[in-house]
This record gives C-alpha cells, structure tokens and sequence, in this order.
C-alpha cells in the first residue's frame, strides 16, 4: 500500500486558464485566436466549448464568464445551447471529453 491509497483525495480547483490551455490543445488552435474576435467554426466553436467548460467546471456565472472571453452573458447562454446541441455528433463528443478527461487527470509530481 503506498500513500496515496490512504490520503485522501483533494479535489484541485480548475482555472480557466487550465481549460483554456486544454481547448486550444485538443483543437489545435492558438489561444490568441480563441479569446480573440475571430469568428471562423473551428475556432467559434472551441470558443464556445472553453465558455461553457469555464462555466461549468469553474463554477463561474454567465456574466463572469462572459467577462473573460471579453464577451455579452447571452454569447455564453448561445454557446451552452450550441454545445448542447452539437454534443449529439460522436466526434465532437470525444473531443470535449477528451479536454474534460485531461482536466480532471492528476498532474504528475515532477
């Protein structure tokens, strides 16, 4: 038995900055563009996937999320819907639960 079987599991905050740096790696995109104005799908929608994982696994609002990507609460209430909604494609599936799994990975001790 080593120690991590008997310390008890703490749960690490995830920052937007984290979610950030996972979305642009899974899409393969810079983070420039993905807090930029650039409107293209591809990045759009890894915009819109960062705001909602923002939201949901930071516990932050709508307005503050808005606030971060320098956006409107209601660009944040579309991206939650169009995430939603396109959560049904099994490719756009694996790649949030890609970001989601590595977010909630253990960062290894170094």
């Amino acid at each position: 038995m080593n120690q991590m079987d008997i310390l008890p599991r703490v749960k690490t905050e995830i920052t937007p900055q984290a979610i950030l740096t996972e979305v642009c790696c899974v899409w393969g995109i810079d983070p420039y563009n993905l807090l930029g104005r650039t409107r293209t799908h591809h990045i759009a929608f890894a915009r819109q996937v960062a705001m909602v994982l923002v939201k949901e696994m930071g516990g932050y609002s709508r307005t503050d999320t808005a606030q971060l990507f320098n956006r409107d609460y209601t660009t944040v209430l579309w991206a939650e819907r169009n995430v939603k909604r396109r959560l049904a494609n099994k490719e756009v599936k694996e790649l949030i639960n890609k970001v989601i799994s590595k977010l909630q990975s253990p960062t290894p001790q170094g």
